[in-house]
């Protein structure tokens, strides 16, 4: 048994591994791109991937320890070993927590050379290395743990990580609720605005113990979800009645198999931006509205935004990524498929998909002004086709969906930090470089991309 225990340690750290080092490699991109020219701003984009690596941290490796075993077709082998599920769960999630914890434990090590070197007022701007440390860890796990549990179930990861997303949403608006229940009750009682924000705060923060230890106990509890066979039902299947059939001709049948596999998960994404939108809304993080409907607009950009880039990312691997693994490549191939037709329908639609389900909901929004970037509204969604082209080529060459996820991330914002270099864009207090520097940029970028993509298609190239 412990021969068994050991191996078991031994390929979830082994499986995480390269999702870890790519994580690595992309979360200090940034800080690294600047660390020859200018260590304030460096160290300023320590605290900036400290700050945002949670969420995404949450979503990659979250949707492996839920669906990881199902989509690498190994879910039968491991269910037939001589562990108990809850073992077999357990390790699962506890590999994927200290895989994600590799990037910020990296990031800390940074920080600590580059902070003798940073001029006093950007070290008394930025909150101490140590405490944003423990918050970034302690928010790397409640996500992590809160999307593997979300995503259980899934007979994907792109799925998977669409679920974790909702979940990880969920949990932040719960923990903003109670928080603002808090702070009300205290001020209420009469109690000094610093010190209701200090026991807010602790409250918050046993709430967010209390949710952790749960889905901690909850997971290994229920991993038998992630190794039984998607495909059985136990009741009559739901099912749209006017559902489209297939069209006997070769575009029109890519078309629709597409759709079936993208077209659910855009209105996924839309339907719970909707959903936390209202619920934001309804638990007053928008105040200056008078109506529900102002609630609802005032609240529903942000969630957006956040999901544009959570949908490009997801639509861009789970676009191909069903259609590249090992036998279903090959059989697809022998067909008569060619493989320009099979890389642009999937892409078209992926494409459309994003434009429906999040860009013309985000044009249409009177509150999507506040966030413009340089006066124009067309800079967003230009960002999420270009993370989604990126995510789609990604994909298609290194064909695991975590590392393509953690890749495209990593590309966008190093083309972005290389752009912002010359401007001094990431050191505070500077404007950075203009609109008509970067749309410029990125749209070669996304051109680019596009094509190079198509090549790898065509060639069935692959780097893994």
């Amino acid at each position: 048994m412990i021969s068994i225990l050991k191996n078991l340690a031994w390929k979830e750290l082994h499986e995480q591994s390269s999702a870890a080092i790519a994580a690595t490699a992309v979360t200090l991109s940034i800080p690294l791109c600047y660390v020859f020219r200018d260590v304030n701003a460096a160290y300023f984009g320590v605290h900036t991937a400290f700050v945002g690596y949670p969420i995404f941290a949450g979503i990659f490796f979250g949707m492996r320890a839920a669906a990881g075993e199902r989509a690498s077709r190994t879910a039968s082998f491991i269910a037939a070993l001589p562990v108990s599920y809850r073992m077999l769960g357990t390790a699962r999630l506890g590999a994927s927590l200290v895989a994600a914890a590799v990037p910020v434990v990296v990031l800390l090590l940074l920080g600590t050379v580059l902070q003798p070197r940073v001029d006093d007022f950007t070290e008394s701007r930025a909150m101490a290395l140590a405490a944003i440390f423990g918050w970034s860890v302690f928010g790397t796990s409640c996500c992590v743990t809160i999307a593997s549990v979300a995503g259980l179930g899934q007979a994907t990861e792109v799925r998977a990580g669409a679920m974790g997303l909702a979940g990880v949403l969920i949990a932040v608006v719960l923990g903003w609720f109670v928080l603002t229940l808090v702070m009300t009750w205290l001020d209420q009682l009469g109690m000094w605005p610093s010190k209701a924000l200090e026991w807010s705060a602790i409250s918050a923060l046993i709430l967010s113990i209390a949710i952790i230890v749960l889905f901690l106990v909850s997971f290994p509890l229920n991993y038998y979800r992630a190794l039984g066979p998607s495909a059985e039902r136990t009741g009559r299947p739901w099912a749209i009645t006017s559902w489209p059939t297939p069209i006997p001709a070769p575009i029109a049948a890519l078309a629709w198999k597409g759709f079936r596999e993208i077209g659910f998960l855009g209105l996924q994404v839309f339907v719970i931006a909707i959903v936390t939108s209202a619920v934001l809304g309804a638990v007053g993080m928008t105040r200056d509205a008078q109506t529900n409907l102002e609630l609802l607009a005032n609240a529903l950009p942000p969630v957006l935004w956040a999901g544009g880039f959570a949908l490009a990312i997801l639509i861009g691997v789970g676009a191909v990524i069903g259609d590249l693994q090992g036998g279903v490549n090959t059989f697809w191939r022998s067909r008569p498929i060619p493989p320009q037709s099979w890389y642009w329908t999937k892409y078209l639609i992926g494409l459309a998909t994003i434009l429906i389900a999040i860009e013309i909901p985000f044009f249409i929004i009177p509150g999507s002004r506040a966030l413009e970037e340089g006066g124009s509204v067309l800079w967003w969604p230009l960002v999420w086709n270009v993370t989604f082209s990126f995510a789609l080529t990604a994909t298609c060459l290194v064909r695991q969906p975590a590392q393509a996820g953690i890749l495209a991330i990593g590309a966008v914002a190093i083309l972005y930090a290389a752009i912002q270099a010359p401007f001094d864009g990431f050191t505070p207090g500077e404007r950075g470089a203009p609109l008509a520097v970067l749309a410029p940029v990125f749209l070669i970028a996304f051109i680019a991309s596009t094509f190079l993509g198509s090549w790898a298609a065509e060639h069935d190239m692959a780097i893994s």
